[in-house]
């Protein structure tokens, strides 16, 4: 009886420690694909110039501002980029 008591328990604990590898490995695939995103945007943010300079000095410059314009300010050639670097940023959000 000892015996098939011990042996339901080990069996309970050997399910456990199943579910949590389970879990852990899904974790760590997340943390792994985040890891892989934030790679990627990082990648994408080095070359996010589109063959365009403009792009570049507008980061450049963007990265010394404290705060955001309006979209208002931004002459049409500025709205432009502004739109297509949206739709790439996007794309690599839903990638």
């Amino acid at each position: 009886m000892l015996f098939l008591f011990g042996f339901a328990n080990a069996r309970a604990m050997d399910e456990q420690t199943n579910a949590q590898s389970a879990f852990l490995q899904g974790m760590t695939a997340m943390a792994e694909a985040a890891t892989r995103a934030a790679t990627a945007a990082e990648r994408a943010l080095e070359k996010l110039c589109f063959g365009d300079s403009r792009y570049v000095e507008a980061l450049e410059n963007l990265e010394k501002k404290y705060e955001a314009l309006t979209l208002t300010a931004y002459n049409a050639d500025e709205k432009d980029m502004s739109q297509k670097l949206f739709a790439v940023l996007t794309s690599y959000l839903r990638g």
